[in-house]
């Protein structure tokens, strides 16, 4: 037979303790009835016990508290059923246990009202509230009574009046918890539990009032229904959440909220009008609690508004900085940059750091998000500690900072030089030490204006005085001044010949030559040039327009931290405007490549690799070339870094690897090229990194029916350098496939030959800059005599670049370089200049009456 579920034990208390409370009802037998109560007792306490165990709740101390209350009110219960509530002992004996028992879960539900994180107030004031109505009844109707029944020793009546005000605390309680709590099963059962709790002492407090202290059995089913409920939560998995740490829920007077404060606030009024001969204590009993409910209405008041303006503070602060850090946010950075701007100081500049961390994504991949970020929390708090502190600073990106500083152009570099120094130092981490550096990118207000239309400002008087003799003399469309452009016999434009005379006939009336723009035209308005004189007749120069803005500052540090980085890393560049423009062209070139995929403008060349000693071709490596209609042919080296940027090349690499097979799928058909021979493809980083692409090739080779012997994958020294477990796979799965690995360009990067035997490379090629020295450059047959060595230890193929004469080919057969590729055997050409210069099939002759010619 399967065993019950341990989620599911609950729900069988919960009916056990239904059946029993249906026993303790409906049998009149008072071995049953008692049998069914203790039985559901001790089993309530045991129960949480068990769901401690079991579900491990933390804190669990208040659960074992409630243990305990359990325990103590069954024996509080049973010693006053068996024992003379008249006599002394019987009348106080069991209190000893109850009482206890309440303490035990008075501190049991303020344990759990300790793991409510976040402002507690209103939670407390509107408990308060419910408990002092409700304690202000009790005391009035159940507990003087009590206290004033003669005819019985004074401490029991002492005890009998203390119920009504410990059910006041418990009240309170209830009501701070079920304010304070979410609700689920286990807490919805410890409530009904409470409830429960609290309608048996009502009935025994009515009872009371008579001078009885025991009355019908039935009495205490609440009772024996509240250890059903929680034994029941104790055993519910939900149980570890009550005391688990939480928010608090929005304390806002809801409807249901008010259904139970709104009664609770009206009982002094309601009572004072409703009593009609009240006693003295009568009276001060309603004042006071009257009073006490004024002042906690009043607490509620000062608190909402004092919760609200927090609430709104706290709002704008998350909305304006950033949560790990604590630093500026991009929006509130740029509103005080703005306010720099706008107050300008004589002698000092605007100056702003892009700050990007170096390597930042190893120390996430290798260590954990959580270790990246402290990283860019010592980062944030070294940034606070180095920068002056008028300085803006702000956490624009993941690993990206922003400074903003006023300063001389001295001071702004000096600080650059000191926040790489700071950030150099190695960060003491938790689990190891981190070190890392930063790239800084640095724009100022004056150089950024220098190049931004419109700036306002006024240029030296030495530019000046050579801006008003361009001025005077009108100019051609392309710079040259008009008259010189006519004694060189070359064209002037209607408007400067118009402009000429316009500023002779000026010269006539002596007046000072000057510029025209188009009628109704402010040339302010288009940041152009307005011309002005000062006191000694030198002109001055006045550029209008709208002044720069925090956001040039930001995109133009942002544009000089990539030079940075480009550098090198570690270290700064100041933004010139010659990086604008290739950051403008890289863009165009994005878009251009795009458009030239869609319109089919990228194309393939293919140069042939050669078997040295017998010059032989037995392989090609296939070249991606582009085509422009406008700019014609734009180099690999100018597009392919922008397409391994953009994302670009996953694409472009899918066309080229697909038309390569294909091609050589249509030569091996046609017997253009020999069984054995391959074709090089080349492959980078980007694509290196998409675990797609053994499958990708592994499927195109299956359908253009060619073997992975005839494929050799060219791979940058890039890949060996930066450590990527992402690249180890694709590797590996790209050498079970059976195709080749060949190193393109070795010795042009920062690899060793060490390197070539931690991966799955089968050949490398040397890069044609030490080919070139080959015969009298002695280092540079060095060179390419270690490579071959090494290389045939590690039975590695070797293919030697840029090969151009006889003399190159000899040298490099005798170091025992087996395979050669460069301009001795041929350039790059198309698939069909290919075939026909170095087919190995013999030319088709030509049939009388063909229409066609297959081969020339």
């Amino acid at each position: 037979m399967p065993h019950k579920s341990p989620t599911q034990a609950w729900s069988f208390f919960l009916a056990g303790g239904l059946v029993a409370a249906a026993l303790y009802a409906f049998v009149p037998n008072p071995v049953v009835s008692g049998l069914a109560f203790s039985a559901v007792g001790i089993g309530a306490g045991y129960a949480i016990i068990l769901g401690i165990r079991r579900y491990r709740p933390l804190p669990a101390w208040p659960w074992r508290l409630l243990s305990a209350a359990c325990f103590l009110f069954l024996a509080g219960a049973l010693l006053r059923t068996m024992l003379d509530q008249h006599s002394g002992l019987g009348g106080v004996l069991p209190d000893c246990f109850t009482i206890p028992g309440y303490l035990c879960m008075f501190l049991a539900l303020g344990g759990f009202l300790r793991a409510r994180v976040g402002d507690k107030r209103h939670a407390v004031i509107d408990g308060l509230l419910i408990g002092v109505g409700v304690t202000v009844l009790f005391v009035m109707f159940f507990t003087v009574p009590a206290v004033s029944i003669t005819g019985r020793q004074a401490a029991v009546s002492a005890l009998a009046g203390v119920y009504p005000l410990l059910d006041g605390i418990l009240v309170l309680l209830v009501m701070n918890l079920a304010f304070a709590t979410r609700r689920g099963p286990a807490f919805s059962m410890l409530l009904g539990c409470m409830a429960l709790l609290l309608t048996g002492d009502v009935a025994y407090a009515i009872i009371g009032t008579e001078g009885e202290l025991v009355g019908s059995p039935l009495l205490d089913l609440p009772f024996l229904l509240g250890f059903t409920l929680i034994g029941a939560s104790g055993l519910h998995p939900s149980m570890a959440d009550i005391g688990r740490q939480a928010s608090l829920p929005i304390q806002a007077w809801s409807a249901r909220r008010l259904i139970l404060i709104a009664p609770a606030l009206a009982v002094p009024f309601v009572l004072a009008v409703l009593i009609e001969k009240p006693t003295t204590f009568d009276r001060l009993l309603l004042a006071v609690g009257g009073a006490a409910i004024v002042v906690l209405l009043l607490a509620r008041a000062v608190s909402a508004v004092r919760g609200y303006a927090a609430a709104q503070h706290r709002y704008e602060y998350q909305a304006t900085h950033d949560s790990l850090t604590g630093l500026a946010n991009r929006s509130l950075w740029f509103t005080g940059v703005r306010q720099m701007l706008a107050q300008p100081v004589d002698g000092q500049e605007v100056w702003v750091y892009f700050l990007d961390l170096d390597g930042f994504k190893y120390v996430n991949d290798s260590r954990g998000h959580m270790a990246g970020d402290q990283v860019i929390a010592e980062v944030a708090g070294r940034l606070r500690a180095c920068a002056p502190a008028a300085a803006q600073i702000a956490r624009v990106g993941g690993d990206e900072f922003v400074v903003a500083y006023r300063a001389t152009r001295e001071d702004a570099l000096t600080l650059a030089e000191v926040i790489l120094q700071t950030m150099r130092q190695t960060l003491r981490m938790p689990g190891a030490d981190v070190v890392v550096s930063v790239s800084i990118g640095i724009s100022s207000s004056t150089r950024t204006a220098g190049h931004t239309a419109g700036e306002a400002g006024f240029v030296s008087r030495e530019t000046a005085a050579e801006a008003a003799r361009d001025m005077a003399e009108p100019t051609t469309e392309n710079g040259e001044p008009t008259a010189k452009a006519a004694k060189n016999g070359e064209p002037t434009t209607a408007a400067a010949e118009a402009e000429a005379a316009n500023n002779a006939e000026a010269a006539k009336k002596g007046e000072p030559a000057h510029k025209k723009g188009k009628a109704g035209r402010n040339p302010a308005e288009h940041g152009e040039a307005v011309r002005r004189f000062g006191e000694d007749g030198v002109p001055e120069i006045e550029t209008a327009g709208p002044i720069v803005s925090a956001e040039d500052l930001l995109r133009d540090a942002d544009t000089a931290m990539y030079e940075a980085k480009a550098n090198g890393r570690d270290g700064w560049v100041i933004f010139d405007p010659v990086m604008r423009d290739r950051v403008r062209e890289r863009i165009d070139i994005d878009l251009a490549l795009r458009e030239a995929m869609a319109l089919g403008q990228l194309h393939l060349a293919f140069q042939p690799v050669a078997h040295m000693p017998t010059g032989r071709i037995v392989g090609a490596e296939a070249l991606l070339r582009w085509t422009h209609p406008e700019r014609g042919l734009i180099g690999p080296a100018t597009f392919i870094p922008v397409a391994e940027e953009s994302g670009l090349i996953i694409d472009i690499g899918r066309w080229v690897m697909h038309e390569s097979l294909w091609q050589l799928a249509q030569w091996r058909a046609e017997g253009v090229v020999a069984e054995r021979f391959w074709l090089s493809i080349n492959v980078s980083p980007r694509q290196l990194r998409d675990a797609r692409l053994p499958g990708e090739l592994g499927a195109a080779l299956r359908e253009y029916g060619l073997p992975p012997t005839a494929v050799v994958i060219e791979l940058t020294e890039s890949v060996m350098i930066e450590p990527s477990n992402a690249i180890d796979q694709t590797m590996q799965a790209l050498r079970d496939l059976g195709v080749s690995l060949v190193v393109d360009d070795f010795g042009t990067g920062f690899s060793a030959l060490g390197y070539l035997r931690n991966f799955p490379v089968t050949g490398v090629k040397i890069d044609k800059s030490f080919v070139v020295g080959l015969g009298h450059n002695p280092e540079d047959e060095a060179i390419v005599r270690a490579v071959a060595a090494m290389s045939e230890a590690l039975q590695l193929s070797v293919v030697a670049e840029g090969v151009q004469d006889e003399g190159q080919r000899e040298l490099l057969s005798r170091i025992g370089v087996t395979y050669g590729q460069g301009w001795l055997w041929g350039h790059a050409v198309s698939a069909g200049d290919f075939a026909r210069r170095w087919s190995v099939a013999p030319p088709v002759r030509i049939q009388a009456g063909a229409s066609r010619l297959n081969a020339q």
